[in-house]
């Protein structure tokens, strides 16, 4: 037969194992979750990067075509209408077509929210199941 003592102990020794595991599962939980928001935060940034791209791609394109076109033709303009008509026509053109993707750029840019939502929101929902 056991004595009284020796119950006492296994409850103690149980509850000692299950605050363990307690403490083992939630620094696990801590852990995965830092690491759920680092990859998040990881893919909205390349998203940025993405967006990024578009606005330097329009900047070049409207560098690279201001720089090339518009000498060749101004030049070609300048037979049939003023020099500077041609010049101001053109570079309107241009400026126009930059302005399109610059915009497309920064409105992708926009839409990225910096917050890591799915690790905040996964993190709300543990709380919430460790309240209960």
């Amino acid at each position: 037969m056991s004595s009284p003592g020796s119950v006492s102990n296994r409850r103690d020794a149980s509850l000692s194992q299950l605050v363990t595991k307690l403490a083992t599962d939630s620094a696990t939980l801590v852990r995965d979750e830092i690491t759920l928001a680092k990859r998040e935060v990881g893919e909205k940034a390349a998203k940025g990067a993405r967006a990024a791209s578009f606005i330097c791609i329009g900047l070049i394109v409207a560098i690279a075509g201001l720089l090339c076109l518009l000498a060749g033709i101004i030049v070609l303009l300048a037979f049939i209408i003023p020099l500077w008509v041609a010049a101001v026509s053109l570079g309107v053109s241009l400026l126009i077509i930059s302005g399109a993707v610059l915009r497309y750029g920064i409105i992708k840019l926009r839409e990225i929210s910096p917050k890591p939502v799915e690790a905040i929101q996964v993190t709300e929902e543990e709380k919430e199941w460790l309240k209960r």
